[in-house]
């Protein structure tokens, strides 16, 4: 449904930002100013209705965009919800993989470490034999 008074400002939560709900408001699309006499101006969201009638369509067109924009939510949190999840079974993969290449590397430094001190104890031992 096409709204004229309302619209919904949807923020996803950024991928690489810190864990965070999404931020939606629902924002003024459309509205005058009265201009009374006497009274301040103020936004107004519906035209002068001149009847209960006429006043009675626009809080029902209202209220229509309302559950429009409600709906519209429903499927933008819902599609980050998702995507969310997504993203979680992507990081966890990610960190998965980045601390297998740490265990490797440790593993790696350790052995050649361990190589090291072996050769420097053969290299002393060799001094050793020749004393």
């Amino acid at each position: 449904m096409q709204t004229y008074s309302f619209d919904l400002l949807f923020l996803p939560s950024p991928k690489d930002a810190l864990p965070g709900p999404p931020i939606s408001e629902i924002r003024l699309k459309n509205y005058t100013m009265s201009g009374y006499a006497g009274i301040p101006d103020a936004p107004t969201l519906t035209p002068r209705c001149l009847s209960y009638k006429e006043l009675s369509h626009q809080i029902d067109r209202l209220l229509s965009e309302l559950e429009a924009i409600r709906q519209k939510a429903e499927g933008r949190y819902s599609l980050q919800k998702a995507a969310s999840a997504v993203t979680r079974t992507d990081s966890g993969e990610k960190a998965m993989k980045t601390r297998l290449f740490c265990v490797c590397a440790l593993l790696f430094a350790l052995a050649w470490s361990g190589f090291k001190i072996i050769a420097f104890l053969a290299t002393l031992s060799q001094f050793g034999d020749q004393s």
